[in-house]
């Protein structure tokens, strides 16, 4: 790329014309506009300035002048000077944004998040590409500078919004740098991206449905993620509207609070996890109206509510169907703690939907993909376990 400006700071006080200008030299230098594509419509670039459409009219001519653009009569003004589609090395390396502290492993196949990078790494060098690996959290809105100046092939974005809250000036950035994104995640923050994410919808339906047919009558959800939460959202949708179909009693979602946090290895932790949800099991496994199933968010949180229900004299193996999510269980360390095997739990398939992640930005380089963002839900596969 030809750095026609490398700085286009402008004052306060600078006229309209200069803001538009500065405004389409950033633009141009950024990859917003590549070498050989038309500007925006005048009124587009107006509405974008905050001027008129006259200003826009008589800033381009000046943009011209410096060689950056030329216009086309009937057509527009289209760019000369700019960055290219891809260049160098770069045109060959898939950058993958993470908040995870693992580089990524190849063929790992397991309901960890970390198997959603596994299938990315080794979908990109199936594809004979190289993987750029960059931490989330030392990617704030400037630090994607770096991608601006030498960009890579497509970009795939793997750490949850509401998790690790991916600055909106950094997203803006990328969707105007024009890197091709794929993000994993159904949040509607990123739905001006390409995404992908689990099924939870269809996760959480299988598994209400299966315990309908097993006769449990009373399914209570015990969530200790916020409301709101897209997937714990997908989740709710789920199973209530299996409930309805079937008739059956709606239990309300309890949320649990302030829940003591997971410290590998250590039985203090797992018990004072295990004494905080009996708190919040007390009322709904006592007397004649209780809960016959529970569903958990994710597998590892079975064991300390295994736990909570021995505390509140309810064997989780006979008397209540405790139900996981992410088929991660045999891995959880909290399994030395209660030796309880979950009625049923639900398979994402992580390592699937890396791969997935990058087949959808192939197809986005490649141009097979509609200027709209695309999502693609993969479906998971629910896991029964005999009593």
């Amino acid at each position: 790329m030809t750095n026609a400006v490398s700085q286009f700071d402008v004052s306060e006080n600078a006229s309209s014309r200069a803001q538009v200008l500065a405004y389409l030299q950033q633009g141009i230098a950024e990859g917003r506009w590549l070498e050989e594509e038309r500007l925006p419509a005048e009124q587009k670039i107006a509405d974008a300035c905050g001027v008129s459409r006259v200003t826009v009219r008589a800033a381009l001519p000046e943009l011209e002048a410096l060689g950056l653009v030329k216009g086309q009569k009937n057509k527009g003004y289209r760019v000369v000077r700019g960055m290219k589609l891809r260049e160098g090395i770069m045109m060959h390396t898939v950058a993958l944004m993470t908040n995870l502290d693992e580089r990524p492993q190849p063929n790992l196949v397991n309901g960890d998040m970390k198997a959603v990078e596994s299938g990315v790494l080794d979908a990109v060098h199936e594809a004979g590409l190289n993987l750029l690996t960059l931490h989330a959290g030392q990617t704030g809105a400037k630090g994607v500078e770096g991608l601006l100046v030498n960009p890579p092939r497509g970009l795939v974005i793997s750490c949850e919004r509401e998790c690790y809250s991916l600055p909106d000036k950094l997203l803006v950035k990328l969707a105007q740098a024009r890197i091709p994104t794929v993000v994993q995640s159904d949040a509607p923050a990123y739905a001006a991206f390409d995404r992908v994410a689990s099924d939870h919808f269809a996760g959480i339906r299988d598994l209400t449905a299966h315990l309908l047919a097993q006769g449990k009558r009373r399914i209570l959800r015990v969530w200790t993620v916020p409301e709101g939460m897209y997937w714990i959202d997908a989740h709710n949708r789920g199973c209530d509207e299996t409930l309805a179909t079937a008739g059956a009693v709606r239990l309300p979602p309890v949320y649990v609070n302030h829940l003591p946090h997971r410290l590998h290895g250590s039985r203090d932790a797992f018990e004072a996890r295990a004494r905080h949800f009996a708190g919040y099991l007390l009322e709904h496994l006592r007397g004649p109206e209780k809960a016959d199933a529970i569903l958990v968010a994710t597998d590892c949180e079975l064991f300390p509510l295994a736990a909570a229900c021995r505390l509140l004299g309810v064997d989780p193996t006979r008397d209540v169907a405790l139900c996981g999510y992410d088929n991660d269980w045999e891995d959880a360390v909290e399994r030395h703690y209660d030796p309880v095997v979950p009625f049923a739990t639900v398979d994402k398939h992580n390592h699937r939907i890396g791969e997935e992640l990058v087949r959808m930005l192939g197809d986005r380089v490649s141009r097979r993909l509609p200027p709209v963002p695309q999502r693609t839900l993969v479906p998971p596969t629910m896991k029964t376990f005999p009593r």
